[in-house]
C-alpha cells in the first residue's frame, strides 16, 4: 500500500511507515491496521481518489478491495471479494501525523462478506 501528498514542498506518506501516530513503534500509519484489515485482506489494495486539505487537516477518499482471507470483527473468512470506500481525515503537526480520524463503508463490507444484505442495495 503506498501513497501520500505534498504541502509546502512537504511530503507526507500516509499509507507507508511511520512513526509520528504510532509513537516510534514503525508500524504503517493507516487507520485499517488497528482494526485488522491488513491481516483480513492480505492482498488489500488501496486507490487513493481524492486528497485535499486545508489548514493542518488533510482529507484523503479511498477505494479498498480484497480478499476476505482472515476474520474481522467477528465475521468469519469468507473467501469473497471485498470492495469499499473509505474517508480518512488526517491532522498534521509538525511534519507529522497527529490524529487520524477514518471513515469505512460497513455496509458493502456486511454485504460482500455475506453477512447482511441492506435492503436498498440491489
Amino acid at each position: 500500500m503506498g501513497g501520500g501528498y505534498s504541502v509546502g514542498g512537504t511530503s507526507y506518506a500516509l499509507f507507508g511507515w511511520s512513526n509520528s501516530v504510532t509513537g516510534g513503534s514503525n508500524r504503517a500509519a493507516s487507520p485499517r491496521t488497528g482494526c485488522g484489515v491488513v491481516a483480513a485482506f492480505p492482498d488489500a489494495h488501496i486507490t487513493i481518489d481524492d486528497i485535499f486539505g486545508q489548514g493542518d487537516q488533510v482529507v484523503v477518499r479511498v477505494v479498498i478491495s480484497g480478499t476476505q482471507e482472515g476474520p474481522i470483527l467477528g465475521i468469519p473468512a469468507s473467501g469473497r471479494h471485498v470492495q469499499w470506500d473509505g474517508v480518512d481525515v488526517y491532522r498534521l503537526s509538525h511534519g507529522k501525523i497527529s490524529n487520524i480520524w477514518a471513515g469505512d463503508d460497513w455496509t458493502a463490507i456486511l454485504n460482500d462478506t455475506g453477512t447482511y444484505k441492506a435492503p436498498w442495495i440491489p
